[in-house]
């Protein structure tokens, strides 16, 4: 009984040290995407922090390509350790399935924490006689195949959100996806490609100034950051909902402790109005919350964009 009582007690002392002591060297933070975009924001504010905290390097590392699933995958066949961590949003409920990636984004995957929210706004170049969700269905539908529009990537949530308005409405617009949400600006403000489903910071600037016009969020609620500005479920689409929050993931079987530890940290620091402020800047909402929280998050997603891919047809993605 004795040698029992020790090995538990020295189980959980080894386990506890574990906690304490990580990170022993440099955590890198991998951003499936260009850099620029929440994630890389949220991976950038965060990795600065922790390294003052934790004292050991945290190092951003941008691998692009395949609509994030390149970045996903090197980060799913990592050894969970906890020294490779990946920063995604919630297309990672969407493109492993849509293109065909050899990892799952249940199992292959233990989330962390939920870093942020944030507006996809649909809108347009001002040259169109467009203002709203009404306007664009009424334009699309008297010059079919006339249309096209700008997305930060091939099976990005930005381009889930308006093929899930073109299958409600029955519009026909061409899609035109690029590498990145900050990638389409040019082509947007010279009015090449005249639409756009894009994350709010990437065309926050141009919105204010005048040179592109926003007409709704695809959000299920309107963000606080942008609170005069309607979802498409309130346009007349009910229960419309395409969301878009940012995760933070380790590999599968990452280590109890080392979820703790970093969520604790992050929790925390989600919390602090320097960051906050940060975030407000880029219309980045701030959520946190368990591990739990995000593990449900995603599995959510998975059911909710499954049905919408296959009620647009997930052919015409891939």
């Amino acid at each position: 009984m004795l040698a029992a009582v020790l090995l538990i007690t020295g189980a959980a002392l080894a386990s506890a040290a574990s906690a304490e002591t990580y990170p022993a060297r440099a955590v890198k933070f991998i951003v499936p995407y260009p850099p620029g975009g929440g994630s890389d924001l949220m991976a950038r504010i965060l990795a600065e922090k922790l390294q003052q905290r934790l004292g050991q390097p945290f190092v951003v590392e941008n691998r692009g390509g395949a609509s994030g699933n390149i970045g996903l995958e090197l980060a799913a066949r990592s050894p969970p350790d906890g020294y490779t961590i990946v920063f995604n949003p919630n297309s990672i409920a969407i493109t492993p399935a849509l293109l065909g990636a050899p990892f799952d984004p249940v199992k292959d995957f233990t989330p962390i924490i939920m870093l942020s929210e944030a507006p996809i706004v649909i809108g347009g170049h001002p040259s169109l006689p467009i203002k709203s969700i009404g306007d664009l269905i009424a334009h699309a539908k008297a010059a079919p195949g006339k249309l096209s529009y700008a997305s930060c990537g091939t099976g990005g949530l930005q381009h889930i959100a308006m093929e899930a308005l073109k299958t409600r409405a029955q519009l026909d617009i061409t899609h035109v996806p690029y590498n990145g949400c900050g990638q389409p600006l040019p082509d947007l403000l010279s009015g090449r490609v005249p639409l756009f489903a894009s994350v709010m910071n990437s065309v926050s600037a141009p919105l204010q100034e005048g040179k592109l016009r926003a007409y709704a969020v695809s959000n299920a609620k309107r963000s606080s950051l942008l609170p005069d500005l309607p979802t498409v479920a309130e346009t007349g689409w009910s229960s419309f909902a395409v969301d878009n929050w940012i995760g933070m993931f380790g590999p599968a079987r990452l280590p109890d402790d080392v979820v703790r530890r970093l969520n604790s940290e992050v929790a925390d620091l989600l919390g602090t109005p320097q960051i906050r402020e940060k975030m407000a800047a880029q219309f980045l909402v701030p959520v946190g919350g368990s591990a739990e929280d995000l593990a449900s998050a995603v599995k959510t997603d998975v059911a909710r964009y499954t049905k919408i891919l296959a009620e647009a047809g997930i052919e015409r993605f891939k």
